[in-house]
């Protein structure tokens, strides 16, 4: 959850850089020359479809890389769960520590034999 914030908050900023030079010229422009009306009408809607194709492939990006992340997701809580699971080798140790106090025990009562002089 935390990384999928994360990648909002950078989509988010990335929209908001790409927001100051997808501005109309005329917001920073202080007097326009009448001449220039139109070369800069012209130029704001260039630069708006641009900013526009920008957009749209920000929004594709995001959604493919939420489906690439809902995969990579999957695949981690599928290897947690296998990796919760005991492997060969636990059953293998497992077997071999009843067996090895099975063996301490033996050896113990034979001790406990040898001692009383019981054979």
């Amino acid at each position: 959850m935390r990384h999928r914030n994360l990648f909002q908050i950078i989509t988010l900023s990335s929209l908001i850089f790409l927001g100051g030079f997808c501005l109309p010229p005329a917001v920073f422009a202080v007097e326009e020359h009448p001449s220039a009306a139109g070369r800069t009408t012209a130029s704001a809607q260039v630069q708006e479809s641009a900013c526009q194709e920008i957009i749209t492939l920000l929004q594709e990006q995001d959604k493919k890389t939420q489906r690439e992340l809902g995969r990579i997701k999957r695949e981690i809580a599928l290897l947690n769960q296998q990796l919760d699971k005991p492997g060969i080798s636990e059953m293998l140790g497992g077997i071999g520590y009843i067996f090895g106090l099975f063996g301490l025990a033996a050896y113990v009562a034979s001790r406990k034999k040898k001692d009383r002089g019981e054979h």
